[in-house]
């Protein structure tokens, strides 16, 4: 069944690999073209280096200005020109539902960054990366990387692209307007609509789950939906229900509600994280111990009779 998984971040100049490191790492290019496997022949063990290219089902970036030949050009020179602490891009990795095909996860995804990336100032430029899951293959998730820089379609060049946008001059005399500046002497403006706001919680987590509960229907799965909402949030909801059925004498569906509560009644599902899925379990004996009992517990079959 369909979960709802949703993770984001923002990523300042200086952070980890940096933007350029990190759209190389999600479109598998660069240092993360190949990986090593570990092959035993008999009693002999070697170490090859595989291509990982079948790892991306689908890649794409848009509303790039004129100056970007490759995506990695742009995330290059957001880790060179913007400002120091500056936001260099935004993050949101996303789990895929299993039940619709390829090519509709791949419209699904599109649909969800295109509207991400529509603000009230224009457009912002963004890449994103369709990945079947190492665990396994037939499971989809999306990296997806947005800029705070609004392509206003006048024509700069990198360095001038991440300086400040230009500001309009406070006038002399009180009572006058502001005087108007170019905008082409400064650098791209950034977006305001993430920032002084629950963007997260407020737009982001609710369209997800709209676009994707929308795509499920379509395919004939309306039965089948993934909830933005904390588990506590919808297993009180459940509890409100399962106790109006029981005042209405619907004894089959209170049953079906409590079974649904009980379902619920779990800690949120933790994220991997990059060092344990690719490392393994050595490097981040923590966070392993912390999926393995989520798993376990996932695993087991909580057994309820209603008397």
């Amino acid at each position: 069944m369909a979960e709802y998984h949703l993770h984001a971040k923002t990523h300042s100049r200086g952070a980890g690999k940096g933007a350029g490191g990190h759209v190389r790492y999600i479109l598998r290019q660069g240092p993360y073209a190949e990986k090593k496997v570990e092959q035993v022949d008999g009693s002999a063990m070697t170490k090859t280096r595989v291509s990982r290219a079948d790892e991306v089902l689908h890649s794409e970036s848009g509303n790039m200005p004129a100056w970007v030949q490759d995506p990695a050009d742009y995330w290059d020179a957001a880790d060179q020109y913007e400002r120091a602490n500056g936001s260099v891009y935004r993050e949101i990795e996303f789990a895929l539902p299993k039940e619709l095909p390829d090519a509709v996860n791949i419209l699904l995804a599109q649909d969800f960054a295109q509207r991400l990336a529509t603000v009230p100032e224009g457009v912002t430029p963004y890449t994103l990366a369709i990945h079947h899951s190492e665990k396994d293959p037939s499971l989809l998730h999306c990296h997806l990387m947005l800029s705070d820089k609004v392509n206003d379609g006048i024509d700069r060049d990198a360095t001038l692209w991440f300086k400040r946008a230009a500001a309009s001059r406070t006038p002399t005399q009180k009572g006058k307007d502001k005087k108007p500046v170019d905008p082409a002497r400064g650098g791209a403006p950034k977006t305001q609509a993430r920032i002084g706001q629950d963007w997260l919680g407020a737009v982001v987590r609710p369209l997800w789950a709209e676009l994707a509960n929308q795509e499920l229907a379509h395919a004939g799965y309306a039965s089948i939906r993934i909830d933005h909402r904390s588990l506590e949030v919808q297993r009180q909801e459940a509890e409100q229900q399962a106790a109006r059925l029981w005042e209405q004498g619907d004894h089959d569906a209170h049953r079906a509600a409590l079974e649904r509560v009980i379902a619920l009644d779990r800690p949120p599902q933790p994220k991997r994280g990059r060092v344990l899925t690719h490392a393994g379990a050595e490097k981040a004996p923590d966070r392993a111990a912390m999926v393995l009992g989520y798993e376990e517990g996932s695993l087991q079959e909580t057994e309820f009779k209603v008397r």
